[in-house]
């Protein structure tokens, strides 16, 4: 297997385990007035990845998950060979940032520690983020 199908693999796996989420796992995230940093993070890059918009507010992360089962089948139908290059280059700046408290927002053990969602999502995010950079 080569470097690419490998990716693919992992990025299919991934992309399993966000469509096997309960819709309900996202309700408590959903309900945070203000959520975690991490989770904030690793929201704000599927909202990104769905949608083209940069950092969005909480509000509008909370909107689009109003309807949590959409929520994961849109991330679930993310095609890495599509994503344009301004959000590939907007990704990267929410996944690399440096700024205190979103140090390693994208840390998949750290998200796993903030809560379920946020870890699964953050593990299909670095499958994603791979096959964006072949």
């Amino acid at each position: 297997m080569d470097e690419k199908q490998r990716r693919a693999s992992v990025l299919s796996t991934a992309t399993t385990a966000v469509l096997e989420l309960q819709p309900a796992a996202l309700k408590e995230l959903k309900s945070y007035a203000k959520p975690p940093p991490r989770a904030l993070t690793v929201i704000q890059a599927a909202v990104l990845l769905q949608t083209g918009k940069k950092e969005a507010p909480w509000t509008d992360c909370q909107g689009a998950m109003a309807d949590p089962k959409k929520f994961l089948t849109d991330c679930g139908a993310v095609n890495a060979d599509a994503v344009p290059a301004q959000t590939c280059k907007d990704l990267n700046d929410l996944y690399f940032r440096s700024d205190a408290p979103h140090k390693d927002a994208m840390d998949v053990s750290a998200a796993n520690g903030t809560s379920l969602v946020a870890g699964v999502l953050c593990e299909w995010l670095h499958a994603v983020h791979g096959c964006l950079h072949e």
